[in-house]
C-alpha cells in the first residue's frame, strides 16, 4: 500500500513538471493516429497508423500491409501528423483548365487563318476560342477527377518540442503519452 502511494506520488510529480507535462498548445501522438515519418538513414516517408508509443520508440502499422515498424524516437528526422483529408477539386479544376487552354490555344493557332468570307477567323481568334472552349472542358474533367480523389493534410511536428508524459489513471494504472507542440 505504501509503495503504491509512493509510486503514485512520484508519477504525479513527474506529470506536474513543466519539462515533462503537456505544453500549452500541445497535442498527443497516440495509438490509432495516422502519421508519416522519415528516419535519419531511410530518406523516404513511411506512412501508417501508430500502434503503440513507448518512452523511446513508436510502433507504426504501415499502410497497405500487415507490417509493423518499430522506430526509436532518436532515429526520427521528420514526423508529421495527419489532420484529416481534403478534396483535390480546386487543384484539379485549375490544372484541367490550364491543360485544356494550352491545348486549345495550340490547336486553334495551328489551324491558321480562314479564307475571307461571311464567317472567317484569324489564327489568333481561333487560338483564343480554342483556349476558352478546351479550357472549360479541361476544368470540368479536372474538377470531377479532383473531387473524386482526396489527400491527407499533413502537419509537421517540431521534434524539439516532443515531450513524454507519465500520468496516473483513476483505476490505479499508469498512462504514457507522447506530447508535442506545434
Amino acid at each position: 500500500m505504501l509503495l503504491r502511494l509512493a509510486s503514485a506520488t512520484f508519477i504525479l510529480a513527474l506529470a506536474a513538471s513543466p519539462a515533462l507535462g503537456q505544453t500549452e498548445r500541445g497535442d498527443t501522438v497516440s495509438a490509432g493516429q495516422r502519421v508519416r515519418l522519415r528516419t535519419e538513414e531511410g530518406g523516404k516517408w513511411q506512412k501508417g497508423t501508430v500502434a503503440e508509443t513507448t518512452p523511446d520508440a513508436l510502433t507504426l502499422e504501415l499502410d497497405g500491409s500487415a507490417v509493423t515498424l518499430g522506430v526509436r524516437l532518436a532515429e526520427i528526422s521528420e514526423l508529421e501528423v495527419s489532420r484529416g483529408q481534403r478534396s483535390n477539386f480546386l487543384p484539379g479544376l485549375g490544372w484541367g483548365f490550364f491543360a485544356g487552354a494550352v491545348i486549345g490555344g495550340i490547336v486553334g493557332f495551328a489551324s491558321g487563318d480562314d479564307p475571307p468570307g461571311w464567317f472567317s477567323m484569324t489564327a489568333g481568334e481561333k487560338a483564343a476560342a480554342g483556349a476558352i472552349g478546351f479550357g472549360a472542358l479541361g476544368a470540368l474533367v479536372g474538377g470531377i477527377s479532383g473531387a473524386l480523389t482526396h489527400s491527407d493534410r499533413w502537419e509537421p511536428v517540431d521534434l524539439e518540442n516532443v515531450v513524454l508524459t507519465l500520468s496516473p489513471r483513476y483505476d490505479g494504472g499508469v498512462s504514457l503519452s507522447l506530447n508535442y507542440s506545434f
